[in-house]
């Protein structure tokens, strides 16, 4: 049986219409609206670690164990250190300050983590002076440039004021940007 290309043209006109739907009208911007904004960071200060007394975890998130001691990561912050040979009685070591940081791995004493896009080795067998011992820049994709799992108005990202270091709930002057 032969096709004709009239009647394959009329089928695939059919499933055009049949597939689109009409635009959305466009979303008025209000004036002021609460939603979420970048948090910049200048490239130097981005790729500055640092070691620190212990602080508080403010959003704990992934985590290493090597023998009786915890690496967690507080995201986009850095990572604690944490002696746990008492699990009831957990006892800080340190924080080291990694912008960007999501995620951690130890093997000995070198602990591996991002900085923002950037895979940094550090020596950590003085856990209160971890020192950088190697980083390989630009191995992780640019983190997203709207604020993942949100939905509403956001402040939108501008690459000219910094790198994207994560994202804040703040009070917003006419935002341009939304998501559903």
């Amino acid at each position: 049986m032969r096709l004709s290309p009239t009647l394959i043209l009329g089928q695939l006109l059919v499933l055009f219409l049949v597939g689109c739907e009409a635009l959305p009208e466009a979303r008025p911007i209000p004036d002021r609206s609460f939603g979420m904004e970048p948090v910049y960071i200048d490239s130097v200060q981005g790729r500055t670690i640092r070691t620190f007394p212990p602080t508080g975890i403010l959003d704990g998130r992934a985590f290493a164990v090597l023998g009786d001691t915890l690496f967690i990561v507080d995201q986009l912050r850095g990572i604690h250190i944490i002696d746990n040979s008492d699990p009831s009685s957990p006892i800080g070591i340190s924080f080291i300050d990694i912008p960007g940081c999501t995620s951690v791995a130890v093997n000995g004493n070198f602990l591996y983590a991002n900085n923002l896009v950037d895979l940094v080795t550090l020596d950590i067998s003085d856990p209160l002076e971890a020192i950088e011992v190697d980083r390989e820049a630009d191995l992780y994709p640019r983190p997203l440039e709207f604020p993942e799992g949100y939905i509403g108005y956001f402040a939108c990202y501008d690459p000219s004021l910094g790198l994207l270091a994560g994202w804040e709930e703040g009070n917003i002057n006419s935002p341009e940007c939304y998501i559903e």
